[in-house]
């Protein structure tokens, strides 16, 4: 399992034993333990924006490393194997070292306890007042663990930037809604990528093989930089609501919605094409 914090941890045959660097070494039976406990408090919190750190049993970097030890005996048995508890279980643990983000310092968490943040950028002149700061700092933590577990490139800010957009704010609980939001914000990007290229070999193929007229050009170069985009971050974010609300989907259905989605800006250069030429026909002809 990826994402979990320090993945260097290994299981020992004792309970919690010491490592020679000093720092405890986590077995299965201990990291079990201590998974159950988190998931007994972290459900007393649920639907609240944060929890103070002093509810937990155990120190939040020692429950982070447990999740990773019980994740990672998991992962061998998951791989091939029809048993779609094993797959829950560890799709449960994921969203654990999520919500493992939402047990702030006592004094943030008391901040956070009546706020209320707001979608999109604070509006201009506003001031930033300490539960603001917190939000930050707890929707950054949140975004730098889906950004862990993803394996994105680059910095975890448009994670970050995802569930700030959110018409609601993500609570204890809720780790599938933050993830869910970073898979639709990568894909939108991704998609504005993939749109353009793949807009420009039509393109090119109507333009020198079919001898438009210039409006025609004309609305291929905006479609370029407009139409095709769109509409490819369109397309991956019906693919995603699709296979998020459909986790049973079967697996041969995943060809054709990934064809249907990189296909998509070819379709509506045609689409473009064809009424830019109705249109000048109209008009000059």
């Amino acid at each position: 399992m990826t994402g979990v914090p320090d993945d260097q941890t290994e299981r020992a045959a004792g309970d919690l034993a010491a490592e020679d660097s000093g720092e405890p070494r986590i077995t299965l039976e201990g990291a079990r333990s201590m998974v159950t406990e988190f998931r007994r408090v972290r459900d007393r919190f649920r639907g609240q924006l944060a929890a103070p750190e002093s509810e937990l049993v155990d120190p939040p970097e020692l429950i982070g490393k447990a999740i990773g030890v019980w994740g990672e005996s998991l992962g061998p048995m998951a791989r091939g194997s029809p048993d779609q508890g094993i797959r829950a279980e560890l799709q449960r643990l994921v969203e654990d070292s999520v919500d493992l983000q939402s047990f702030r310092p006592d004094d943030e968490a008391e901040l956070l306890r009546t706020y209320k943040p707001g979608s999109g950028p604070r509006p201009a002149g506003a001031a930033e007042t300490d539960a603001d700061r917190a939000w930050e700092r707890l929707n950054m933590a949140r975004a730098t663990q889906i950004h862990r577990i993803r394996g994105d490139f680059g910095a975890p800010a448009g994670a970050a930037i995802a569930m700030r957009q959110l018409a609601r704010p993500v609570v204890i609980g809720d780790a599938q809604v933050g993830m869910n939001a970073a898979s639709s914000y990568r894909a939108g990007q991704a998609g504005a990528y993939i749109g353009c290229l793949a807009w420009a070999p039509m393109g090119a193929f109507i333009v020198v093989f079919l001898h438009p007229p210039a409006l025609v050009i004309a609305a291929l170069v905006v479609g370029w930089f407009l139409v095709g985009p769109l509409v490819c971050i369109g397309a991956f974010r019906i693919a995603g609501t699709l296979e998020s609300r459909w986790p049973t989907m079967p697996g041969w259905l995943g060809l054709p919605i990934v064809a249907a989605t990189f296909l998509s800006p070819a379709i509506a250069a045609l689409a473009v094409a064809a009424g830019a030429w109705w249109i000048d026909g109209v008009l000059f002809h």
